[in-house]
């Protein structure tokens, strides 16, 4: 079939301009309505979605062998920026043959075509799709991509949009004997793009694409990695060398090899060095021209921080802690307290624990275990121990025939402060509670309260013995006056 110069349009162009059209705003609005949303779009300002491509393209031919993928665009990086915090991204895929939709939210997403990992250090999410070809036609899905965060000057939720597509297209008779791409595009729907000639200019480079090149990862614990072909390795690469590692500090431990080849990805992996850096580099000659082409990536030994917590604890009182593992993509981590055989509370790690003992829990030892990879890592001991007995702090003249007593009591009693209920006195004395309870500045454990204490009969000696008793019936131990010593 022939075909006029005016048909011949570049189907990479046709993509293009789709993709733009994705972008463009609704002019349906009308004034009134674009006034009242003013006030939300310029706090949304603040928070904003970038794409790094705004098509994913998937090029397949078919052949008496079968499908063979020429080019795969198999990832796509959505980064955010703004003063925000707590990020939630959520990604609606609409297949716009049959208009099937799927929803993928909530973290990290593992399906069987689609699969986002989020990554808070890189302030970016990656999309990643895997073609399906179950009939011989293009096929085109709208990715639709909504971020909510926290906006950290206001205080209030933020809202940011973008959409991207992805594209499947047939062709046939791809390749002759000089490389050059012809013939025509397979379509069977409606909406056909037509008959488009291809040149060698048109299909970029088999090309190794690494995307993020820095792992972070714990020392000693496994790492892997996938390296992407936008090809195949069969039809498209000649050899494959040798990995190609570098330690620094020389002798760190890390170690990197191939563990498994796909039909368009490498899957690299290791021990991560004990300290220092690993950079590894992958290369191949591509069948095409013979060129060399590689990709190259770091592994870095992230530290652990010691976890943070009380080495005691007292019933009734709350505490926090921080188990302080690192959030690591691939890393699966976990924190438990444990209670002699049984798991009192599990935690994923990275997130704060809090932990309020009863009285039954008095005299226990719990244990706070962290785990990387499902292997414990270390474990930490936590006692729970009694609430002290009150104390006298302070028993001293306050003018004549006038006595000041403080106390300090400790802990909570039913969710209350545990507070000295009775001055137990011997001797020629009564008292009176001068100032209301008052916590300890330094901690809401210990409180201190003040008590006045003048002679029963002013015409006796004014001498006493007393103690304090708390709440729980602790009893302080006595503490001894007598005017004029």
């Amino acid at each position: 079939m022939t075909i006029g110069r005016a048909r011949k349009i570049d189907i990479y162009f046709v993509l293009y301009l789709a993709a733009l059209l994705f972008l463009l705003p609704d002019s349906k609005k009308d004034k009134n309505e674009t006034n009242n949303e003013f006030q939300p779009t310029v706090l949304e300002q603040s928070f904003s979605l970038y794409l790094e491509k705004t098509s994913l393209l998937c090029t397949v031919s078919i052949d008496s062998n079968g499908i063979n993928i020429l080019s795969f665009d198999s990832v796509n990086t959505i980064f955010y920026t703004g003063n925000v915090r707590n990020i939630r991204m959520e990604f609606t895929v609409q297949d716009q043959k049959i208009g099937l939709t799927s929803v993928i939210d909530n973290g990290n997403y593992t399906g069987k075509f689609f699969k986002v990992i989020e990554s808070k250090a890189e302030n970016a999410a990656y999309f990643y799709w895997q073609p399906t070809f179950d009939e011989f036609s293009n096929k085109s899905y709208i990715v639709d991509v909504t971020a909510y965060a926290i906006d950290n000057q206001f205080n209030n939720e933020v809202k940011s949009r973008t959409k991207f597509s992805l594209n499947i297209l047939f062709v046939r008779d791809i390749i002759s004997s000089q490389g050059v791409l012809a013939e025509n595009i397979i379509d069977s729907t409606s909406d056909a793009i037509g008959l488009t000639q291809f040149s060698e200019s048109s299909i970029r480079p088999v090309e190794l694409l690494a995307y993020s090149n820095i792992i972070e990862s714990i020392a000693y614990e496994n790492w892997s990695k996938q390296i992407f072909i936008n090809g195949t390795l069969s039809r498209d690469v000649n050899r494959i060398l040798p990995l190609k590692i570098i330690r620094t500090p020389e002798n760190n431990g890390g170690t990197a090899e191939i563990i498994d080849l796909k039909s368009s990805a490498i899957v690299i992996g290791g021990r991560t060095p004990f300290s220092g850096n690993m950079k590894v580099e992958l290369a191949m000659f591509r069948k095409y021209d013979g060129q060399k082409i590689s990709a190259e990536f770091n592994v870095v030994a992230k530290p652990i921080k010691q976890p943070d917590f009380p080495s005691e604890m007292f019933p009734e009182m709350s505490y926090v802690i921080k188990p302080n593992l690192p959030l690591l993509s691939g890393l699966s981590t976990s924190a438990i307290i444990r209670d002699g055989m049984s798991e009192r509370i599990v935690s994923d790690g990275f997130s704060d624990i809090v932990i309020k003992p009863d009285a039954s829990d008095t005299g226990k030892i719990i244990v706070l275990e962290r785990y990387i990879n499902n292997n414990l890592r270390d474990k930490f001991n936590i006692i729970i121990k009694s609430i002290p007995e009150p104390k006298i702090i302070r028993i001293g003249s306050d003018g004549p025939n006038k006595v000041k007593l403080e106390t300090r009591s400790f802990g909570l009693y039913k969710g209350k402060e545990n507070l000295v209920q009775l001055l137990e006195i011997e001797g020629n004395a009564k008292y009176f509670q001068k100032f209301g309870a008052l916590s300890s500045p330094s901690s809401e454990f210990e409180h201190s309260q003040f008590f006045e204490i003048v002679p029963k009969n002013p015409k006796e000696k004014f001498e006493f013995k007393v103690r304090c008793t708390d709440n729980y019936g602790k009893k302080s131990n006595y503490e001894v006056f007598s005017e004029g010593k």
